[in-house]
């Protein structure tokens, strides 16, 4: 049975999202800011479809049998319904646009190569932001990364050249994001040096880590490290 989830669910809504950081990350994301992130969550047995304030629609579920969304879906008013193409074919709806790849490194895989990537601090998060705006249509603010260190959420790395040229960082202890370089520096290995120092990190408490990518150039690096995809978002129409 499907119901709307009330204020007093979000602790419960926050572990079953955590799940499969790989595909929810957004949702994640979304729930870091509160419950007003969306206009409506719906609750059903073996699944949670996240009705934004923007009007997208977000679905995260873990088994083949839908659980009566597809009916719920169509009472909807939404632009996009986006999810994973593994989680979300189950629904019947057509496809508008293929978005991100989902990219998985498994520990027995990873092959550590020396670096001298620094861990980031949070004096480097303005400078870091500044990076972020020269790469990124949208970009963590220094007040997100801020709680995401204080938190241990996550962590960082970077290269410095006069300044911070280059940078890799981690969320929710198992997600790869925010992998940088500034275009003056790039193709020169800096990417892959923060991505080393991070993922030995990681790999000290996760057997697998994660990223989303829709970029072929990086597509390439990650591929180099031994990332395979196994998934990819898609953009869904109503």
């Amino acid at each position: 049975m499907i119901r709307k989830a009330t204020i007093d669910d979000l602790s419960y809504i926050k572990s079953f999202v955590s799940r499969d950081y790989a595909r929810n990350y957004f949702i994640a994301l979304g729930l870091e800011k509160g419950y007003s992130t969306f206009k409506d969550i719906y609750m059903g047995d073996e699944a949670i479809l996240f009705h934004r304030a923007s009007g997208n629609l977000q679905f995260a579920n873990y088994r083949e049998d839908d659980g009566g969304f597809k009916d719920l879906i169509k009472t909807l008013d939404f632009k996009y319904l986006i999810g994973s193409k593994t989680m979300c074919h189950v629904l019947g709806l057509d496809i508008d646009h293929e978005g991100a790849y989902i990219s998985e490194l498994k520990k027995d895989d990873f092959v550590y190569e020396d670096t001298s990537a620094s861990i980031i601090g949070l004096d480097d998060l303005e400078d870091i932001e500044g990076l972020y705006k020269k790469v990124f249509s949208g970009y963590p603010k220094v007040s997100y990364m801020k709680d995401k260190l204080i938190s241990n959420r996550g962590t960082g790395y970077k290269i410095v050249k006069e300044k911070i040229c280059s940078v890799a960082q981690s969320d929710f202890k198992r997600l790869i994001v925010g992998v940088a370089t500034d275009p003056a520096c790039q193709r020169m290995g800096y990417a892959r040096a923060c991505m080393m120092a991070l993922m030995k990190t990681m790999f000290e408490t996760e057997d697998s880590v994660y990223l989303q990518y829709d970029d072929k150039g990086a597509g390439k690096l990650y591929e180099s490290l031994g990332f395979k995809r196994i998934d990819q978002v898609i953009h869904y129409k109503r």
